[in-house]
């Protein structure tokens, strides 16, 4: 926890406050002048596979349906290597895609009011943040 990075002015000694590296995980722009970090999170890896878990799903079962209409002899204009690859390549792209998005999503939860919430005397405003503006 003596990384200077993350100090600010104070010295090592005493009362310094440490802040998190948010710079890297939140553009500027998203925060409003004097709104303060409460939590800063990112998902689960977890997110990356369960979300798109349904279109893996699928593809598992048509590339079997297509494997089992070979394997009968229905369908002459494939083999199993190519629908195996095809399958692989398919999910391959769409869990690429989904670590994109989980690589530009962070959750952060602010100090401040959200708009059409003044009347409540204590809320906190929760950011889901995709990267770019």
């Amino acid at each position: 926890m003596n990384d200077p990075r993350h100090q600010t002015e104070g010295g090592p000694e005493g009362a310094a406050e440490l802040t998190p590296p948010t710079d890297a995980m939140l553009p500027p722009q998203l925060l409003q002048p004097g709104e303060i970090i409460i939590l800063l999170l990112k998902p689960s890896p977890w997110f990356i596979v369960l979300s798109c878990l349904g279109f893996l799903v699928g593809v598992v079962l048509a590339a079997a349906a297509m494997l089992m209409l070979i394997r009968a002899g229905l369908v002459n204009f494939t083999n199993r290597h190519d629908v195996i690859v095809a399958a692989v390549g398919i999910a391959g792209i769409r869990l690429f895609w989904q670590l994109l998005d989980w690589l530009s999503r962070v959750y952060v939860l602010t100090d401040q009011l959200e708009a059409g919430q003044a009347s409540i005397p204590v809320a906190m405003r929760l950011i889901a943040a995709r990267g770019g503006p």
